[in-house]
């Protein structure tokens, strides 16, 4: 006697796995200062990336290197199994040339944080942090950035 397999839809192994290493963040919320690399996504904003490495990671980050401003957040434009693809971020940029985070955003899954300023991203100045503690070891988890705090005002050429 043979057995006909039942046609069910069942995840799959990896899909299952994905799901189990994903966690709900927004249970956590206000209580998440960092994150391991693995739970990093698009759109994630983190907070306090020195401008000494943000200026050897990019090669050209114009940081000011003024005593009370030594650090400026950075934005996860790719998640990636071998490195995220960051930019800078920055008070200083032209709408017309820079997609940025509106002033007043509420992140979600963070620590309950609303933008209080504009913040440029500074693409021109994107790098692919290696997936080492070292290189996000002062990084301060703020919470993703809804598609809808986006800008992007730039003129097409």
């Amino acid at each position: 006697m043979t057995r006909k397999k039942k046609n069910r839809q069942s995840p799959g192994k990896s899909e299952v796995v994905e799901f189990i290493r994903r966690p709900d963040l927004s249970i956590l919320s206000g209580s998440i200062r960092s994150i391991p690399f693995a739970l990093w996504k698009e759109n994630m904003l983190f907070a306090d990336a020195p401008d000494t490495e943000l200026k050897q990671l990019t090669g050209s980050f114009p940081a000011t290197f003024r005593q009370k401003h030594i650090t400026h957040p950075v934005f996860v434009l790719v998640a990636s199994q071998t490195g995220h693809f960051l930019c800078p971020c920055s008070t200083k940029g032209t709408p017309g040339q820079n997609r940025y985070i509106r002033e007043g955003c509420r992140l979600i899954n963070g620590r309950d944080h609303e933008t209080d300023k504009r913040s440029y991203l500074v693409e021109t100045c994107s790098f692919t942090l290696p997936l080492d503690k070292r290189f996000s070891r002062n990084l301060i988890y703020l919470g993703e950035v809804p598609a809808s705090c986006i800008i992007d005002n730039r003129r097409k050429s």
